[in-house]
């Protein structure tokens, strides 16, 4: 265990010294210097004969003793880890500076869209408590009323919680030092918090005849031209989110195959998300329709959050004008996996592949050379199925609501 001393060093101009307590801990010795001074008068021997001094400086060591008698594996640290210890001060720690600094590294990883998650959360957590909050005053009470002052936004009662979770947890690890029980950040507010839970919606898949009506549309406005292309994009690229559309680049594009990255996965994943479609020769002509310069299509618009609200517009006049339920373009990568699991009998894994999830053979995906030859395959059988050119000759699966929930 440390021991201390009250001590002086080095006489001042003005007669006087500085008093420091030196701790000594396994043979090395450090020095704290205090806030207190002597006059040389009460220095005899090079010892402090000031009784006044002598006790304040007692007081100090006491509470140096306390404070170490309730870490853990003292022994093990070395007198510096003990100095700074016991000189490190419990001050409050602001919370929104520090969750903003998080969301920055976010986008500095290319994660924009978590990003922006993350923000509207913490934006919402500041219009119930304020910008001035610190970690310590973050309480299960506080949690509780800013998830009910949420109202009908479900989705955002069951996600900002979580975020907001992350960010605390983070600073958390920043700030407390567990190994040393330094620990700074002492509560855990989230613990007894109840989140709601989001109720999942319902499936967006369409039938194969709906989605033939609209791959066919006869469209007489510009908008709904594109949107139809876009569809069709989607479709036969095996349901490719319209942000991984939009940002293909000629690079991504070889020997037929469009090669990328899901952009919305690949940070979490060790694959990070690779896969590889083949082109049906039915849309290489909306390869020179719409082709780009700078990336592998121009569709006219600055950035992919607009582009995908602008074709669900479009899409939307065509299901006006069909009289059949508004779909969006995300309902195309649930109808091609519907299609293909009930109408062309693939199995669930076939179809994880297809979509690019992570399957119970990803380790397998590390040395089969042809791995995503599956795909061109289910998908030639879905857009013959939709199209009617030839029937599949399995049996029509029952719906699996469980199985397809693994669709996004």
């Amino acid at each position: 265990m440390a021991t201390f001393k009250a001590l002086v060093q080095k006489k001042r101009s003005d007669n006087t010294y500085v008093v420091y307590i030196r701790c000594t801990h396994n043979r090395s010795i450090k020095y704290i210097k205090t806030d207190l001074y002597v006059h040389e008068r009460k220095i005899k021997g090079g010892e402090i004969i000031d009784q006044t001094i002598l006790g304040q400086c007692a007081i100090k060591i006491k509470g140096y003793l306390d404070k170490l008698n309730n870490a853990d594996n003292v022994n093990r640290w070395s007198v510096n880890d003990i100095v700074d210890f016991l000189t490190t001060e419990q001050t409050d720690i602001p919370f929104i500076p520090f969750c903003k600094s998080f969301i920055e590294e976010m986008r500095k990883e290319n994660r924009g869209r978590s990003a922006t998650n993350y923000m509207c959360a913490l934006n919402s957590f500041v219009r119930h408590s304020g910008n001035n909050v610190t970690f310590q005053e973050i309480n299960s009470i506080e949690l509780t009323n800013w998830i009910k002052s949420l109202g009908d936004m479900k989705r955002a009662k069951e996600s900002y919680p979580k975020y907001l979770k992350t960010m605390f947890d983070a600073g958390c690890s920043e700030y407390n030092d567990y190994n040393r029980n330094i620990i700074r950040i002492p509560s855990r507010p989230f613990t007894g918090v109840k989140i709601p839970k989001h109720d999942v919606a319902p499936k967006k898949a369409i039938d194969a005849s709906v989605i033939k009506s609209i791959l066919e549309f006869e469209a007489i406005t510009e908008q709904t031209k594109k949107a139809r292309d876009i569809a069709k994009l989607v479709f036969y690229l095996v349901g490719i989110n319209t942000v991984d559309l939009f940002n293909l680049k000629h690079s991504n594009y070889i020997n037929g195959k469009i090669c990328y990255n899901r952009s919305k996965t690949k940070d979490s994943r060790t694959d990070k998300a690779y896969i590889e479609i083949t082109v049906h020769p039915d849309i290489l002509y909306l390869f020179e329709i719409y082709k780009g310069e700078e990336r592998l299509f121009d569709f006219g618009y600055c950035n992919a959050r607009s582009f995908n609200k602008q074709i669900n517009i479009g899409l939307k006049t065509i299901s006006d004008t069909l009289g059949i339920p508004q779909v969006g373009t995300y309902t195309f990568r649930h109808s091609w996996a519907t299609i293909a699991y009930i109408d062309c009998g693939a199995s669930i894994d076939s179809v994880a592949l297809c979509l690019n999830h992570i399957s119970a053979h990803k380790v397998t995906r590390l040395y089969v050379k042809d791995i995503f030859k599956p795909i061109e395959v289910l998908n030639s059988e879905v857009i013959d199925f939709v199209f009617g050119r030839k029937k599949v000759g399995k049996k029509k699966k029952k719906v699996d609501v469980k199985e397809l929930e693994l669709v996004g």
